[in-house]
Order: structure tokens, then sequence, then C-alpha cells
């Protein structure tokens, strides 16, 4: 479009109509009546909508990858629990109940309770090859027979500062692969590498079975906040864990939790 053609157009789009009367006097006013026509200015936010769709970046939606443990060598579900339960921590997230068992919403909101133990549910791990503390017999009514002194579930704080919490549980057994991402880490903060090559890296240290088989379990009751399962799978990306996944609680995990809740009330 020329520039002829523009001023043409910016001329057209505001006109002035003048009135000049019926002629009854000599100083009578005349009445004007201004008209903007804005139909030049369809082209122009057809223009700019154009720009703004082209050059817009779009979200990318953030998804959370979840590692399932692999079936490539058609190995059984008891033969993979067998391989793994020495290198398994199994954590169970559940919500704080009140005295007859019930969970608290006491508030409107529900105040998270985090549980774990090592290797198998059904014995406590010993040199001399476990002690068995379930009785089975009746797969309706399993009863859990702790030694004195000794307990299976250990209670964790949800707090990930404190001492007793459960991301310092998670980083004391997954110490080995942390120290050895920290210098590829310090490499990335000195802008020796980018996020790509530093993902990478971390990857082969998660995976390289000499820093240890660490698996984590995660198990959640019925009771449990959809926000504190999201917030448990925060961690296992925080602490660099290779191998966890979601599993359904078995009847062995629910007598141990029961047991412990009878014991601590």
């Amino acid at each position: 479009m020329s520039l002829l053609s523009n001023k043409k157009n910016l001329k057209n789009m505001a006109q002035i109509e003048s009135d000049g009367g019926n002629g009854k006097g000599k100083n009578h006013q005349k009445k004007m009546t201004i008209r903007v026509d804005f139909t030049p200015m369809v082209d122009m936010n057809m223009l700019l909508i154009t720009f703004f769709m082209l050059c817009t970046t779009m979200i990318k939606t953030q998804t959370l990858n979840i590692a399932l443990p692999s079936n490539k060598e058609n190995l059984s579900t008891e033969q993979m629990n067998q391989a793994s339960a020495a290198d398994a921590v199994t954590i169970i997230v559940d919500a704080k109940r009140l005295p007859n068992g019930q969970p608290d919403t006491i508030g409107g909101s529900i105040t998270p309770e985090i549980y774990y133990y090592e290797g198998k549910a059904t014995e406590i791990p010993t040199t001399e090859g476990g002690i068995k503390i379930l009785d089975e017999s009746d797969p309706a009514n399993i009863k859990v027979n702790i030694p004195a002194g000794q307990e299976k579930l250990v209670k964790a704080s949800f707090n990930m500062g404190e001492k007793d919490g459960i991301r310092r549980i998670i980083i004391d057994r997954n110490k080995k692969v942390l120290e050895a991402i920290e210098p590829i880490r310090q490499r990335f903060k000195d802008g020796q590498i980018n996020q790509a090559e530093f993902d990478s890296l971390a990857r082969l240290v998660r995976n390289n079975d000499e820093y240890g088989k660490l698996t984590i379990i995660i198990k959640a009751t019925d009771a449990a906040s959809y926000g504190s399962l999201v917030a448990l799978l925060d961690e296992m990306q925080i602490n660099q864990i290779a191998r966890y996944q979601i599993d359904n609680l078995t009847p062995q995990d629910k007598a141990l939790l029961e047991d412990f809740q009878r014991r601590h009330k």
C-alpha cells in the first residue's frame, strides 16, 4: 500500500459533515457532525493478532516421570520381589487418626502421617537370615508378632527439614548416588555444562549399580490425601531416586500399620 493511499485512508477515517443551516440568519451557527470510520482498522487488528499468534511461546505442560519396574527378562513377580527385597524401602502414606481409628478431618484438612520399613514386610532382617513376624495362617486375620525392643514399621515426619523427616531418610539411603552427582551439579552451577548435559550425566549415575540398587515403593491408604502422594513423588525427583514405583497396600502392610497404630495410641 503506497504512502498516498495511506493518507487517503486516514483522511476518510474521520470526516466532518457541516450543516449550512436554513439561511434564516446571517449569524446562524453551523452544526458540525463528526463521523469516525474504523473500517481500515480491521486490517491492522488482523495483522496484530497474526503477529502475536506467531511470536507467542505457548506454556509447555509439566509432566512427572514415574520409573516403573521393568519386565525385560520376563521374570515372575515373586522373583522380582526376591531380587529387590534387600534394597527395597517401602513408604506408606496415611492420615492422622482419631482415637477411634477414623481419619482426623477436624479443620477441614487432612494431616498426613508417613511410615516406612526396609526389606520384606513379613520379617525383621538379621544376620541369621531374618525373624518372621507375621502369622499368615489365617489370611483374613494376619497376626503380628514383633520381638520386644524391635520395630518393623517406623514413623517418620512429613516435615522435610526435620532430622527424622522422610527426606533425610531417603538421602541417607541414597547417599552414594548424591555424592557422585554433586560434582556434576557443581559443574552445572559454574556454567560448564547445560541442563540437558547435567540430566544425561546424572541419569548415568542413578542407573549405575555400583552406587546401589535402592528401590522405593510408595503406598497410600484410602485416607491419605492426593497432595501428600504428589509431595512424596517430588522427593523422588529432588533426591535423584532412579527406581521407585506406586503400589497398592497388601494385607501384610495393613496388618503392620494397624498394629503400629494400636501400640502407639
